[in-house]
């Protein structure tokens, strides 16, 4: 089956801001002034440039731009580089000559011309070396929250710009939602759409629109930039780990019978290397993970068996923790540091609170009487629990029944709030105690 093709006589090259002649180009675009097509040759001394086959540490398809002195230039955009060496293969041609036409001061790109439109077949990133049944059959796919909204983005942006004749709010809004989202998707989904939403963007008959081509093309070439890649690593990610938790992914998996070995035995062949890449610096594999340009499903479970993995991991360090917590050793410790603090029976009900919302403690108020009541203190204790005690301390207490995070808007008295945050610090600090005994 023939490849679809698209016809350009447009280059996109990126990444000038860390080429060879950053000295010069960075300075005009943190100024942002325009520079007029006569005076690019001034600005780069040439306006022709060559491209050439490279590819680099994050890109095994990368097609560098020189200039004729061989100082790298910058790079052709990713969604044309492999369209562009198979072209120059089938062409068989070692390099290829190109003539600047544009430079954006605002964004940092470059367009360059070519002599006459090539036609680029759109050659998928994703079908090279990537296996599509990967992880097909683990129990179930999470997609977040902004892929979806992407998605859905795209096709009403698309649809108003074939039924609307003349700029309008609602128009306005469908670019903004769209370059919103689109640092959120690292895989190949909107790689196509995207060129052919820029090309269509150039020939509309909306002047607002042509304006927009820049602004659109900088928001999908921005996704692979360092800030990008950051905010994605530190932010998105997170926050797709955390949708995966409130989703109870890993109660799905779990019913599957998969255990943290059997999630990482998959990971671990994952495409391109990326679960070790994930493990060693994830900024790395961020980078690695937008050039892969991945099918959007495997994609998908890749970012799933992530989520799935981070919450074993996160679920084995709670039982860990929670079971330290829960020692009477530390229990007796933590008491035993705050008794100064307590000014009659009712401050239990305090520790009970706190045991209860912070920690988890799944037992009854009576339960935790007799717990305390159990423990070896190594000091007279004046208040020491009895039954009842937590019991009596709540019909008094209304603040109670609430979590220990919002007594403050119930007007909770100061010794009550000291009492609470003296006994989390003396849980954690009779832990890390207890830890640093068994460890040695």
């Amino acid at each position: 089956m023939k490849e679809p093709e698209t016809i350009s006589d447009e280059i996109i090259i990126v990444g000038s801001r860390y080429g060879g002649l950053a000295d010069v180009l960075t300075p005009l675009y943190e100024k942002g002034e325009p520079i007029e097509k006569e005076n690019i040759k001034q600005v780069l001394g040439t306006d022709v440039v060559y491209l050439q086959p490279v590819g680099n540490n994050h890109d095994p398809y990368a097609v560098g731009v020189f200039l004729s002195t061989e100082i790298r230039l910058g790079y052709v955009w990713m969604c044309q580089s492999l369209s562009l060496r198979e072209w120059m293969m089938t062409n068989n041609k070692k390099y290829h000559t190109v003539h600047i036409s544009r430079i954006n001061t605002q964004y940092g790109f470059m367009i360059a011309k070519t002599d006459a439109p090539i036609r680029l077949a759109d050659y998928a990133r994703n079908e090279l070396g990537i296996d599509n049944e990967w992880a097909k059959h683990i129990p179930g796919t999470m997609r977040s929250i902004t892929e979806q909204s992407l998605s859905l983005g795209f096709a009403l942006l698309c649809d108003e710009l074939l039924m609307t004749k003349e700029w309008s709010d609602a128009l306005e809004r469908r670019f903004v939602n769209l370059n919103r989202h689109l640092p959120a998707d690292l895989s190949s989904q909107h790689m196509q759409e995207c060129l052919e939403l820029y090309y269509k963007m150039k020939q509309s008959s909306i002047s607002e629109v042509r304006e927009s081509c820049d602004n659109m093309l900088q928001a999908y070439i921005s996704r692979g930039s360092k800030s990008s890649i950051t905010w994605w690593v530190n932010e998105w990610l997170p926050s797709f780990f955390r949708e995966a938790e409130e989703n109870d992914l890993l109660g799905l998996f779990e019913a599957a019978n998969y255990t943290l070995e059997r999630v990482e035995e998959l990971l671990e062949q994952a495409p391109s290397n990326l679960f070790y890449l994930y493990k060693f610096n994830r900024e790395q594999f961020a980078f690695r993970l937008y050039y892969s340009a991945l099918p959007q499903e495997v994609y998908n479970r890749l970012l799933t068996l992530l989520a799935v993995r981070e919450a074993m991991i996160e679920k084995k360090r709670r039982a860990g923790k929670y079971s330290l917590i829960f020692s009477k050793a530390v229990l007796a410790r933590a008491v035993e540091d705050v008794s100064e603090y307590f000014w009659g029976f009712s401050s239990n009900a305090v520790l009970y609170c706190v045991y209860r919302d912070a920690y988890k403690y799944k037992g009854s108020s009576a339960d935790f009487e007799r717990l305390l009541k159990d423990l070896d203190y190594k000091k007279e204790m004046k208040y020491l629990c009895s039954s009842g005690t937590i019991a009596n301390a709540f019909s008094h207490n209304p603040y109670m029944k609430y979590h220990i995070d919002k007594w403050e808007r119930h007007g909770v008295k100061n010794r009550v709030i000291r009492l609470r945050d003296e006994f989390i610090k003396s849980i954690e600090k009779a832990m890390q105690e207890l830890k640093n005994c068994d460890e040695n």
